[in-house]
């Protein structure tokens, strides 16, 4: 037997250890505010938090290393709704809402937040997607699946750009 598979590397086995403590919801919006993308998933949330759409810095955070939100994935938590405070991320182009408990989604996801080009709401029990849908002029891909529609609307040949 090789002497490599009789010792373990404890060091590479433990380096994932504080990535599973848990990261309040403070750093992951501080993180957000400087990466442009805010990703809070499998957490078994509810509802979306507050403090999502506030605007407010924290103490040593400085207004101009502030980057728009682009990316939004809050998949697989049990989400029944989304806020209409969802319209002040106007800049969102990736949007994830994969594996929650959504019914509808508000119209101002598409009429506010229009420059979006991959929207998934796979896994969720939607029954309808709105008209307003057609403002999404760059979209390129909708992801759909797991859902409860009984037709796609026809409101998708508007969408030119989907591919």
């Amino acid at each position: 037997m090789s002497r490599f598979r009789s010792q373990r590397n404890e060091a590479f086995f433990n380096q994932n250890s504080r990535a599973s403590q848990p990261v309040s919801l403070v750093a992951i919006l501080r993180e957000a505010r400087l990466s442009g993308t805010l990703c809070i998933t499998g957490k078994d949330l509810t509802s979306i938090p507050d403090d999502v759409f506030s605007d407010a810095l924290e103490d040593g955070e400085a207004f101009w290393e502030v980057s728009p939100l682009v990316k939004l994935d809050l998949s697989f938590n049990k989400i029944a709704e989304i806020p209409h405070d969802i319209a002040m991320y106007k800049e969102l182009k990736v949007v994830k809402l994969r594996g929650n408990n959504l019914t509808t989604l508000p119209s101002v996801l598409f009429t506010e937040c229009n420059m979006i080009k991959h929207l998934d709401v796979s896994q969720n029990s939607l029954t309808e997607i709105q008209s307003d849908i057609r403002a999404l002029l760059d979209v390129r891909e909708i992801l759909l699946s797991e859902n409860k529609l009984p037709t796609i609307p026809f409101d998708f040949n508007a969408l030119e750009t989907l591919q």
